[in-house]
């Protein structure tokens, strides 16, 4: 089933003069155009990892589909840069951010004189964060439950040419994919956790090249509710925000003791794309001499970008 998240903005430029803080290369007397920023609700539904109860921090088993309200994202961070060409060396013109408890969440008001400026918004959870270092990028702070690193976050970066008043429209899309797990045979009565271990996840979104950066282990550990015990069809997902470097994802089961149940599982060269679920399917604990897991890209993951209107 298709999931989509109409996210509607609405931007409206229109002609505002007054005195503003002097920027580099800007005139300080120079005119300016006020810039306004709508968010409005959300209408459908996603896959969620959030909100059950055998969960870390966006980890979540056995996810079914959960209701979008208009407070699904926490934080709104729009940032200005130039005038003139997008350069990592190059300053920030504006940053504003909107946390979602604020009153005034979902309106972004900015004042521009004229000119070129590289424009871009990110939206996601709490914890969203923009570094101004050398590339600059984007990322999720470090807590308890630092596991996975990333939340669900949508994205976009463009131009913008200010000279009168403008309306128009700009698309937000999700830079997260969904890493899903399914093992197929019945878990051991005797398992108490599932360690999965990735080999390189991204920990930063670089703006200037729009792709996953700084690469690290991730090890996400799942506890097997009782529930699950001696059935088949055991999954674990887990947002991802490696986008561009094939991993491995090792799969071992331990009992209360600390003792593997059975061998474990690595499936190597495993790919991950923007918006889109990647599923290692296989046994765990009863396979042969083939392969255990096989590997298959669903696209019924929110395929088509978040639509957000400026």
């Amino acid at each position: 089933m298709k999931k989509y998240l109409p996210l509607l903005l609405g931007v409206y430029f229109f002609a505002f003069s007054c005195k503003k803080d002097h920027h580099p290369g800007t005139d300080p007397d120079a005119k300016e155009y006020d810039v306004k920023f709508g968010l409005n609700g959300f209408t459908q539904s996603i896959t969620t990892m959030a909100g059950k109860k055998t969960q870390t921090n966006g980890l979540q088993t056995n996810a079914t589909p959960t209701p979008v309200t208009a407070d699904y994202l926490k934080v709104v961070r729009y940032l200005v840069f130039g005038p003139g060409d997008y350069s990592e060396e190059g300053p920030i013109f504006h940053s504003i951010v909107i946390d979602s408890t604020a009153s005034n969440f979902g309106v972004i008001s900015d004042r521009l004189p004229a000119g070129t400026y590289t424009v871009v918004v990110a939206a996601g959870k709490a914890g969203l964060q923009f570094s101004n270092s050398n590339p600059k990028q984007i990322y999720y702070t470090k807590d308890v439950s630092y596991q996975p690193f990333w939340k669900d976050t949508f994205f976009d970066k463009f131009q913008l040419t200010v000279s009168g008043d403008i309306n128009q429209d700009v698309t937000l899309s999700r830079i997260v994919a969904q890493l899903q797990i399914n093992i197929e045979d019945a878990i051991p009565a005797n398992a108490k956790t599932i360690i999965v271990n990735i080999s390189d996840e991204s920990r930063q979104y670089l703006i200037g090249t729009e792709k996953s950066g700084q690469m690290s282990s991730m090890t996400l550990t799942i506890v097997i509710p009782d529930a699950a015990k001696g059935k088949p069809n055991f999954k674990i997902t887990s947002l991802m925000g490696n986008t561009s470097t094939p991993f491995a994802v090792k799969i071992t089961c331990y009992d209360a003791n600390q003792n593997a149940v059975g061998s474990g599982v690595t499936v190597p060269n495993v790919t991950c794309q923007k918006n889109t679920k990647t599923i290692l399917s296989g046994k765990l604990f009863n396979y042969g001499t083939t392969d255990p897991f096989t590997i298959g890209i669903n696209n019924d993951w929110d395929p088509t970008p978040v639509v957000a209107h400026y």
